[in-house]
Formats: structure tokens, C-alpha cells, sequence
């Protein structure tokens, strides 16, 4: 029933190894994805998770402890500030390779040439496909600027 078992096989090693190194901040990221895996597994009523719902679980966590970041910047407190920023560090180690822009504008054009859009008001057609292929990999704002950039150019391979 567990998805990814050895994801949850390598957090729960994880977890006692810093628990014996006594590593606070690693433990509190990990038993966090654990507990929501696990609870997202609980939703799913013994439907197994799929690669997307675990990606999405992590994507959650990360943008909580971003957001963690931003408000503990926003107060000033330099303790605050460095527990965030080890978190998300940790959290991050769990993300997939990000890619990069010149890969993205490679898929872009590939996009555009599958769906057949050619201008800017095609990007109904292009974004959704696009997101599907990067979701965790590449800002989806910064991706819309630049399937923006290449439907205004024209680029269509």
C-alpha cells in the first residue's frame, strides 16, 4: 500500500541517523514528509500513490518552508531565518534535478510543434502540456514567460 517504498525505506534510515547525530532541524523535515505521505496514503483509501502525488507532497512541504523563509525575513530574526533556510535545504535534497532554461526552451518547441500552436493565445494549448513535463523541475512562472517569449517570436520548430 505504501508508495515508494524505498522512499520511505530511505527517510526512515535517514531519520535514525540523525537521530543519533542529534541533527534537529533534518528530523523535523523528515517525520513532516513522512506524516504527510503518510497521510496523503490514508486519502487515497488503498489506492496507490503515484510518482505525481508524491512529487506534489514535496512540492507542499517545500513551499511551506519557503514561505517559512519569507516571513521569518520579513520579521528580521536571523535565528528564524537560518532554521528556514536549513530546512528548505533539506527538504530540497528530496526534489528532482531542476533544468535548466535552454531544456525548457527545448521542450517548449517541441510542444508547440505537437499541439500546433503558433501564437501567443495558444499558450492554452502549450502550458498545461508543459507543466505536465516539469512540474518540480522548473518555475512554472518563469516557464510562462518564456512559452510567452518563443509563441511572440514565432520560434515554432
Amino acid at each position: 500500500m505504501v508508495i515508494y517504498p524505498e522512499l520511505m525505506t530511505d527517510l526512515k534510515q535517514r531519520m535514525k541517523q540523525h537521530m543519533i547525530a542529534r541533527e534537529k532541524y533534518f528530523l523535523d523535515v523528515v517525520r513532516g514528509l513522512i506524516a504527510a505521505l503518510q497521510n496523503r496514503e490514508k486519502e487515497l483509501l488503498g489506492v496507490d500513490m503515484t510518482e505525481d502525488d508524491v512529487m506534489t507532497i514535496i512540492l507542499r512541504e517545500t513551499k511551506q518552508y519557503k514561505e517559512a523563509l519569507e516571513g521569518a525575513q520579513q520579521s528580521e530574526r536571523e535565528l528564524l531565518i537560518a532554521e528556514a533556510q536549513t530546512k528548505l535545504g533539506y527538504i530540497e535534497q528530496f526534489l528532482p534535478k531542476p533544468l535548466t532554461e535552454a531544456d525548457v526552451i527545448d521542450m517548449i518547441n517541441t510542444i508547440t510543434h505537437e499541439v500546433q500552436a503558433a501564437k501567443p493565445r495558444d499558450i492554452g494549448k502549450v502550458m498545461p502540456v508543459l507543466m505536465s513535463r516539469i512540474k518540480g523541475k522548473f518555475d512554472g512562472k518563469r516557464a510562462k514567460e518564456l512559452v510567452m517569449d518563443v509563441l511572440d517570436q514565432h520560434q515554432v520548430v
